[in-house]
């Protein structure tokens, strides 16, 4: 690149000031920091679950299940608030145009495992609160499953089946011609 093009192409007074890209940096920043960060303590407080339900409700984990349904229910809340967190602030980054929709089918299956875990979690909390006994990991997660899928193809974040096939079909060309 020439020198003379180093330097801004429209003149100070057109773009926008300093402060005004500060501003839209440290927010992006921002989104994009809630966004990571809510999905992650969404599924902790998710996985936190098992550990207070009773024998009878999972045997997932042994340990710590002292605090019973009650906080149980409290963490399934909390992690569905840090899920409307987590959607709110990709809402706002897909308004600023700030998105990079993920290729292949793997980000789909970790949307999927993080809706099926979820909905695991509060499932097993209402047949806990209930007295009955989870008899289906299945039955439990598919409503979360689906939700996650819904709401990660409206939200431009997953592709849907066909593109990502082709998107994974075209990456395992590329891979072969280079082995080639």
């Amino acid at each position: 690149m020439r020198e003379e093009m180093m330097d801004r192409l429209l003149p100070e007074s057109v773009g926008p000031s300093v402060q005004v890209e500060r501003a839209a940096l440290r927010q992006t920043q921002l989104l994009m920091g809630q966004r990571t960060s809510s999905a992650v303590i969404a599924l902790l407080l998710a996985a936190l679950v098992f550990a207070c339900l009773p024998e009878k409700a999972t045997a997932f984990i042994s340990l710590l299940r002292q605090g019973g349904v009650w906080l149980a229910a409290a963490l399934c809340v909390l992690s569905l608030g840090f899920v409307w967190r987590f959607y709110r602030a990709c809402v706002r980054l897909n308004a600023l145009g700030l998105y990079r929709r993920a290729r292949g089918i793997r980000p789909s299956w970790n949307w999927e495992l993080a809706g099926g875990f979820i909905s695991l979690a509060i499932a097993a909390t209402v047949c806990a609160a209930a007295g009955w006994e989870l008899i289906s990991v299945g039955i439990g997660c598919i409503p979360g499953l689906l939700a996650a899928l819904r709401l990660g193809r409206r939200l431009k974040q997953i592709p849907d089946y066909e593109t990502a096939r082709q998107e994974e079909l075209a990456k395992m060309s590329i891979l072969q011609d280079e082995d080639a």
